[in-house]
């Protein structure tokens, strides 16, 4: 089993490559010093309309 793990602009720009119409990403809250910056490397790709971040429960 392969692990992946991936920075907001590596995200971004798999999105952009596969063309994918909506981003789910996991376990993005655990963390919370990165949120901030995972939802602005999503706005500068113009993607943030294509992230849902579902609310953990």
């Amino acid at each position: 089993m392969a692990s992946v793990t991936m920075y907001g602009k590596q995200a971004a720009r798999l999105l952009q490559q596969i063309e994918a119409e909506v981003l789910v990403p996991m376990h993005y809250d655990l963390w919370t010093q990165f949120i901030d910056e995972l939802r602005m490397d999503f706005e500068n790709a113009g993607l943030h309309d294509k992230v849902c971040c579902l609310t953990p429960g």
